[in-house]
């Protein structure tokens, strides 16, 4: 009898672990979504940045040239609330824990041709290698 009364204990803890383990899994995809996000949001301000201060784009810029465009909950990662390092646009943003910035993306990071911001800050300090025109496909 008492064995019977055992396997749903076991049953239920089982299904805990999973749940717990599942729970675990979205909150990592979450934190990574965000912590993504936030980088995005660095990178454009460090562009931003170096437009307004006559800044190269190879030169390493910390927060205190990119708060004002930066709410503060942006300047850290979400999984530990550790803050991003200073970085320069050629180079993106990096995170503390691993979280890539535009992932298989090679570095130097290219400008499309379509993104004035980037193709101008590229042009203006002499980095136009980097400026990468696509050709659109025509229909045949």
């Amino acid at each position: 009898m008492s064995r019977k009364k055992g396997i749903p204990i076991i049953f239920l803890l089982v299904v805990m672990v999973l749940a717990l383990k599942w729970w675990s899994a979205q909150v990592r995809k979450n934190h990574e979504q965000r912590c993504r996000s936030n980088m995005e949001v660095l990178y454009s301000a460090a562009i931003s940045s170096c437009l307004e201060q006559k800044k190269g784009p190879d030169e390493v810029l910390n927060f205190d040239e990119v708060a004002m465009y930066v709410r503060p909950m942006d300047r850290v990662c979400p999984e530990g609330h550790i803050p991003y390092a200073s970085f320069s646009v050629l180079q993106g943003p990096a995170c503390p824990h691993g979280h890539q910035f535009l992932p298989g993306e090679k570095r130097p990071l290219t400008a499309s041709a379509n993104n004035a911001k980037m193709r101008g800050l590229y042009m203006a300090y002499g980095f136009t290698n980097l400026i990468v025109h696509e050709t659109a496909s025509r229909p045949e």
